[in-house]
């Protein structure tokens, strides 16, 4: 008897040590103005060889959740609801004509912008960093963000809203989406006068448990960086998009390629201008950029993305045509970003 009771003790730990395993989160590292962080665990790898086993199960918790991380409820992932909430009637999440970068979402979060690139030899982006960025005159209505870059052959550059400080998520399900003002120029991998529009769950960028990280990019099919996405597009008139939390798409790699988006734990909202592939012809990304006001949607107010379509018209602007969907994929190694103080990528 005592012999069996010690074969069942042996067998529950193997079975914790098993699902601790199978979720192991993504490395510490972050990157800064593009360069690549490093895996800062280097025990992590060993724990998350034995994810591979575990995947398959995992993976189908999160297939058939709603929105849950990656990991279908093991330890190791948490991905829990945001710690700060809208209420869903205050919709602002930035005006940007304040004098300064940091804002309040819905009058709950403590957010800030960010605009980084990546380390192209001759890239170049004006204004040059979050440092630099600042609401200029000349928006939609009063100030706006302006944003140059040229030549950028790597994942090219990111304007990201981070809604409630970068190891943190809001809490974004009482809103039926996400509404900004745009217009310009710009030449990346998803067309001409076209951008991806990122909504960033912390699942699916580099963390810990704890921020609730659940990618690894040691682990085929984890990889990180790979948030939901829509394509838009803009024109030289200053348009209204409106991108419904049901028009942001899967990536066609990484852990995202499975993952079930859920608006409840969103860490940033990223304008990337190219994002997941380095460009290997051309002079590189390119774009000249406006944008202003941004928001949620309402709970019961509709986007102006059609699936695979054009974006409808919009007040106080001519619409662009828009493509929804997923972007091309490609491996996610390019993909890079900065991190520090309020990467993106």
């Amino acid at each position: 008897m005592r012999n069996a009771t010690s074969i069942l003790l042996v067998g529950a730990s193997c079975l914790c040590f098993s699902l601790v395993g199978a979720c192991g989160g993504g490395s510490d590292g972050s990157r800064d103005d593009g360069t690549a962080g490093t895996t800062t665990n280097p025990t992590a790898g060993t724990a998350n060889a034995t994810a591979g086993t575990n995947n398959a199960t995992a993976g189908s918790s999160t297939a058939g959740g709603s929105g849950g991380g990656a990991s279908g409820g093991a330890p190791g992932c948490n991905p829990m609801a945001g710690p700060k909430k809208g209420d869903g009637t205050n919709t602002v999440i930035d005006e940007i004509d304040g004098a300064n970068i940091m804002f309040t979402p819905a009058g709950m979060g403590s957010g800030s912008w960010d605009f980084s690139k990546d380390t192209s030899p001759m890239g170049m982006v004006t204004p040059a960093g979050t440092a630099a960025l600042a609401p200029t005159d000349g928006g939609h209505m009063g100030k706006a963000f302006h944003v140059q870059g040229s030549k950028l052959t790597g994942w090219g550059a990111a304007l990201a809203a981070i809604l409630n400080g970068t190891t943190s998520s809001f809490d974004a399900s009482a809103y039926g989406g996400v509404a900004f003002w745009i217009k310009g120029t710009a030449t990346t991998q998803d067309g001409t006068d076209k951008l991806m529009v990122l909504a960033r769950m912390p699942d699916v960028l580099p963390g810990t448990p704890a921020t609730g990280s659940c990618c690894d990019d040691k682990v085929l099919g984890s990889e990180c960086y790979s948030a939901h996405r829509a394509v838009v597009a803009m024109s030289a008139d200053w348009t209204e998009v409106k991108i419904a939390w049901s028009d942001f798409k899967n990536a066609t790699y990484g852990l995202g390629s499975t993952l079930t988006f859920n608006p409840n734990r969103l860490r940033d909202i990223t304008l990337s201008f190219n994002h997941d592939a380095a460009v290997t012809t051309g002079d590189g990304t390119a774009f000249d950029v406006w944008v202003d006001g941004m928001r949620f949607l309402k709970k019961d107010e509709m986007g102006n993305l059609t699936p695979g379509g054009s974006a409808g018209s919009s007040s106080g602007g001519s619409a662009g045509s828009s493509s929804a969907g997923t972007s091309s994929g490609g491996s996610g190694g390019a993909a890079g970003g900065s991190g520090g103080a309020g990467g993106t990528q």
